[in-house]
């Protein structure tokens, strides 16, 4: 699986089973060339509309709501989370990724279960989602893999202070069951 990051909130996954777009940013231009077989939007708003489709499908797969989905051999699901806001489960390739996307309150005991043990944690940082500490507790309480801080104004830098985890910078996080760290989780930071 190789992860890419395509700024803000949005990311890029590719595995052997298709392609999803998680969040395309609704500010870009359209002229990105931007193609996917699946895009989640985590929040009301738009951006999927920005992405094509792939050789294996014409348009891509829209999911922007709660709910489960299996498309080209990638499962997704859903979770409605404090008003507008959509957490997403991918699973493919005997991974999971987990974008929470706007989050903006702490999650219950049996959501923190369902998110349990995920390969690689999305987190929100900055103006307008949960505080920094609920979220270092949320990261100890899940314990994935990898922890990927999402920031449009550069704020990760003060969580990956406070998470003191190892840090892994990289253009494309490329990953698959066999190289997930075993004993510590590491926070991802793309160039």
């Amino acid at each position: 699986m190789e992860i890419s990051y395509l700024g803000g909130t949005s990311y890029r996954i590719k595995s052997k089973s298709g392609v999803v777009v998680m969040n395309p940013d609704e500010r870009s231009d359209g002229k990105s060339k931007l193609t996917a077989d699946i895009v989640t939007v985590t929040k009301q708003g738009k951006g999927a509309e920005k992405v094509g489709g792939t050789s294996r499908r014409k348009e891509p797969f829209v999911v922007s709501e709660p709910g489960e989905y299996e498309v080209e051999n990638i499962s997704i699901f859903g979770y409605g989370s404090g008003g507008k806001n959509t957490i997403y489960a991918l699973y493919t390739e005997d991974l999971r990724v987990v974008h929470l996307g706007q989050l903006s309150e702490t999650l219950d005991k049996e959501m923190i279960e369902t998110l349990d043990g995920v390969d690689v944690l999305m987190v929100p940082v900055g103006e307008g989602v949960i505080d920094e500490k609920k979220i270092i507790e949320l990261v100890n309480s899940i314990e994935p893999a990898y922890i990927v801080p999402m920031s449009e104004s550069g704020e990760s830098k003060k969580l990956v202070e406070a998470l003191s985890k190892g840090i892994k910078e990289t253009k494309i996080l490329i990953i698959n069951k066999a190289t997930l760290p075993l004993d510590t989780s590491e926070v991802v930071i793309f160039e």
